[in-house]
């Protein structure tokens, strides 16, 4: 009786905003600076799901929050010194040397693998896996033990959710004010000392060198000014050879504010040989009396200032990144971003496009969108929606018959140009002329892909002889493999070069497995996970294992109405986290409604939902699409919840039940990779098998009833 008078449902909370906290903290954080992970960004999440859910099954006696904070300090020095990030980083990136799948910052010719190098970087890897699963398995050792204590397992389990909730939106602010990790992990701090376990000298100290190994971090910075949007890590620092702004996006080169006004160019002959034909100037020169002029990925300006030179209409800028608008605004030596003539859109471009009206853009510029990281839990990245087939369509449709569509890229394999050249192909039914723009002091260079109407480009290079002998000099002749397939929105993924699993993603799954091995044999002295064969066992990991997959297509299906960004995710975490909240309200008044009725309605409602095209709520009006996609987003989460709630409600062991349920977490998180293979509607399926295998081994208790 004596634990049960001493429990305290606030604890539950407060730990649960702690962990939930924590492992968003690590998603980000580490996956930056590991900036091979940035492209893997549900490997550290997996990780996570995998310590917390053995910690669960495997409660350790007298475990406490301050048991957590040795590795955690371990792992803050490790990535916040510039010596020990800048290694890890680097070791880390080596992993990456294959063809089937393109990371930037890899040098693009050099497919080779090195064996010592490998083993290397696996064992660097794994050790910064080993220290997340650490952390995590102790902060799941003692929820278990929590749960277990509680006398209402339906009200702990609301704690449960609630602290989760709170820790999401708390983490999501400091995303939102772009703030860096040293407030992250003040803030962590604050949370950890929250429990009275970490009020002793030794967690003290272990804390005060992290702070300190987190302040040298934060004051030798190499960049004058570093932002970490709810998109990515921004860099910015002046250029030692010309004294230009860099913009770094995770550690890697990403875009340059470029002065290419008639001011600058009176002032560099270098620069001044490029008048007009560089990769800013020449869109712009293909159609120079396009009166309604749409920039999408504008960046901090580059773009914006060509149209503005050679253009007199209205100019529509869309740009996803807040901050990098700001920097451009700030910095650009130009001022595009002040001119009368601009809109500004903060916007992914996919959703953005869906606003402008059939034949209503005269010049449509697809500026260099190239994405450097996934900023969501899903595989697709930020820009990979951008330019499937489907896309490019809405692009042809809302381009008037006589405009000019020009995209800007910079594919670093040969799969990549030809993958953009035959869906643009596929969409615009018109001839694609593909040109290498060399890098030069007017701009980095990359391919440029031009199409429309072929009466309106030919008149506007006879108005321009330079240009059409500059594009007639860099013109790539040799015609696009015809085997490369344009990608989708059913399959968007860009970066990969064919309907296959990436090498890396099986390193990572076995990396995940050693990781299960040696951990578990460590804990319990054998292999030891979910036992399929027990009812309750197969029941909680299917759940756990079919929620993880159907929110991944909602993340997926989200996306593609409204953008592949953080901000659409968390929303999606957070709505999920509410329809549990609300379910577990639920239980206790609707118990005469059957589970097998509700598991039913569940498996209805994914079939639904994976068989209706977004193209349906694309058609439909902004406050009618969010509706609808909540709707079919929410429903099998609220339905789901139900059932879970109910079973969790009759456990005897709550928190070896929450473990199993997170290792099918797990196993739906790494089944995802499988949409490399099949495509993202397959996710829905397996999510909707999932639900049927726990439907038929619910609990015999909670069959009929709560």
């Amino acid at each position: 009786m004596s634990n049960v008078s001493s429990f305290s449902y606030r604890s539950v909370f407060h730990l649960c905003v702690l962990i939930l906290f924590t492992e968003l903290l690590l998603v980000r954080w580490v996956s930056t600076e590991l900036s091979l992970l940035a492209y893997l960004q549900n490997s550290v999440l997996v990780i996570c799901f995998l310590g917390l859910g053995m910690g669960l099954m495997s409660p350790r006696k007298h475990a406490q929050v301050s048991d957590v904070i040795p590795p955690l300090s371990i792992l803050i020095v490790l990535l916040s010194l510039p010596m020990t990030s800048k290694v890890l980083a680097s070791i880390a990136i080596t992993l990456n040397r294959f063809h089937d799948f393109t990371v930037w910052g890899v040098d693009a010719q050099r497919y080779g693998l090195v064996g010592t190098h490998i083993i290397l970087a696996l064992a660097i890897v794994l050790l910064v896996a080993r220290v997340i699963w650490s952390i995590m398995v102790t902060l799941g050792s003692v929820l278990g033990a929590r749960l277990q204590s509680a006398p209402d397992a339906l009200k702990g389990y609301s704690s449960d959710i609630s602290g989760s909730l709170v820790g999401a939106l708390l983490f999501g602010a400091l995303g939102f004010f772009a703030l860096p990790p040293f407030y992250w992990v003040c803030l962590l701090i604050a949370l950890i000392l929250i429990d009275p376990s970490t009020r002793n000298v030794r967690s003290l100290a272990f804390l005060s060198v992290a702070l300190l190994a987190l302040g040298v971090g934060y004051s030798s910075e190499k960049f004058s000014e570093t932002y970490w949007t709810p998109y990515q890590k921004l860099g910015f620092s002046r250029a030692f050879a010309n004294g230009e702004w860099i913009v770094e996006t995770n550690n890697s080169g990403y875009q340059q504010i470029q002065d290419n006004s008639a001011a600058a160019m009176q002032l560099d002959p270098q620069l001044a040989s490029f008048r007009g034909i560089n990769q800013y100037d020449i869109p712009s020169r293909l159609y120079t009396g396009a009166q309604n002029i749409v920039i999408l990925g504008a960046g901090t300006g580059n773009d914006v200032a060509g149209a503005l030179r050679n253009t007199s209409g209205r100019i529509t800028a869309v740009e996803v990144d807040r901050k990098i608008l700001e920097l451009g605004n700030k910095y650009h030596p130009e001022k595009p971003y002040e001119s009368p003539r601009l809109n500004i859109v903060v916007d992914d471009a996919r959703a953005a496009i869906q606003s402008f009206a059939p034949k209503s853009v005269d010049l449509l510029i697809l500026g260099l969108l190239d994405s450097h990281t996934t900023p969501n839990l899903s595989a697709a990245r930020l820009d990979n929606f951008v330019y499937t087939t489907q896309s490019f369509e809405r692009m042809r449709t809302i381009l008037k018959d006589d405009g000019v569509f020009v995209l800007i890229f910079n594919p670093q394999r040969p799969y990549i140009a030809a993958r953009l050249q035959n869906g643009m192909a596929s969409a615009f039914k018109l001839p694609i002329k593909t040109v290498d723009i060399p890098g030069s002091t007017a701009g980095w260079g990359g391919m440029m892909f031009i199409t429309g109407d072929p009466q309106r480009i030919e008149s506007s290079l006879r108005q321009n002889p330079d240009l059409a002998a500059f594009l007639e000099h860099n013109a790539i002749t040799e015609p696009p493999d015809k085997s490369v397939r344009p990608t989708t929105d059913s399959w968007p993924y860009l970066y990969v070069e064919k309907r296959s699993i990436p090498a890396l993603f099986w390193m990572l799954g076995g990396g995940i497995l050693v990781l299960w091995i040696i951990s578990s044999i460590e804990l319990t002295g054998r292999v030891r996970g979910p036992n399929i064969f027990r009812r309750d066992d197969l029941h909680f990991l299917s759940l756990g294992a079919g929620f993880s997959l159907v929110q991944t297509f909602s993340i997926y299906k989200e996306s593609v109405l409204f953008g592949a960004t953080w901000i659409v995710t968390t929303i999606v975490v957070a709505g999920t986290l509410l329809m549990i909240l609300v379910a577990n309200w639920l239980v206790p008044r609707i118990a005469h409604i059957s589970s097998r009725l509700v598991s039913l309605l569940l498996i209805t409602v994914c079939i639904i939902g994976a068989l209706l095209p977004p193209e349906i709520f694309l058609e439909m009006p902004m406050a009618y699409r969010i509706t609808s996609a909540a709707l079919v987003s929410g429903l099998p989460m609220l339905l789901s919840g139900i059932i879970f709630a109910r079973s969790f409600a009759t456990a005897t062991n709550r928190g070896g039940v929450l473990g199993v349920n997170l290792f099918g977490a797990l196993i739906g998180g790494l089944l995802q990779y499988s949409t490399f293979l099949t495509g993202i509607p397959f996710v829905m399926i397996l999510g909707t098998l999932f639900y049927v295998v726990a439907s038929l081994s619910l609990p015999k208790i909670n069959a009929v009833g709560a």
